[in-house]
């Protein structure tokens, strides 16, 4: 299972397109958050900094299970593709499509 706990993704080029840009939207979202909280984690005192490196550590990990999610997508796309995948940045939201 994937980490939006759904099956494996489907054998379809156009799903497959979604899913993929709904995979690299989560990996956006979190490398932000990622980068705020190191920015925050920054500004403490060693005493008090454990427990946000542990929120730090965390999202680090679900970011790196994205990332593997996001190359078998990619891998499965290239397998389907036929000379019509799309980049992801003109694939609609989720929420728009």
């Amino acid at each position: 299972m994937d980490p939006t706990g759904r099956a494996p993704a489907a054998t379809d080029l156009n799903e497959t397109e979604k899913e993929l840009r709904v995979a690299s939207d989560n990996f956006l979202t979190r490398i932000e958050r990622l980068h705020a909280l190191e920015e925050q984690k920054r500004e403490l005192p060693a005493a008090e900094m454990a427990d946000m490196a542990h929120e730090v550590e965390a999202l680090t990990r679900e970011i790196l299970e994205w990332a593997g999610r996001q190359t078998d997508l990619a891998e499965e796309a290239a397998a389907l593709d036929h000379g019509d995948a799309r980049p992801i940045a003109i694939i609609p939201h989720a929420r728009s499509a």
